[in-house]
């Protein structure tokens, strides 16, 4: 009888870790899509989920404006060149807690996403 129980508790947590996050598991609640224009216009350059588990990505080109989408503390950290400085967008920066950006220029460049949960 606790052979069986202890195959079933394994089952249940190989299961657990078959069905858990995978480091680039989209977030609906939090992301910021990248754009090579100024204006937030054009195809995207892509988009960044706001899960810790992405590290740091580099981006193919760099981007010029940025937009949000979410409600809370939750948002990235952006590294920018020539400047060599990181700009963070989140839930404290503003409009970011209470509603979606529509869109924000970075003049000089973003090369870096990293993401943050506060």
């Amino acid at each position: 009888m606790q052979l069986t129980t202890i195959l079933t508790a394994l089952a249940a947590a190989a299961t657990l870790v078959v069905a858990g996050p995978t480091p680039h598991a989209p977030r609906s609640d939090f992301y910021q899509t990248l754009y090579a224009s100024t204006d937030c216009s054009g195809d995207p350059i892509g988009t960044v989920d706001d899960n810790p588990l992405n590290g740091c990505q580099l981006l193919p080109q760099p981007a010029y404006s940025v937009s949000s989408f979410g409600y809370g503390c939750c948002g990235a950290f952006f590294w920018t060149e020539p400047a060599s400085q990181w700009y963070c967008q989140n839930g404290i920066d503003g409009d970011f807690i209470t509603a979606n950006v529509t869109c924000k220029s970075y003049p000089d460049g973003v090369r870096q996403v990293s993401a943050l949960c506060c």
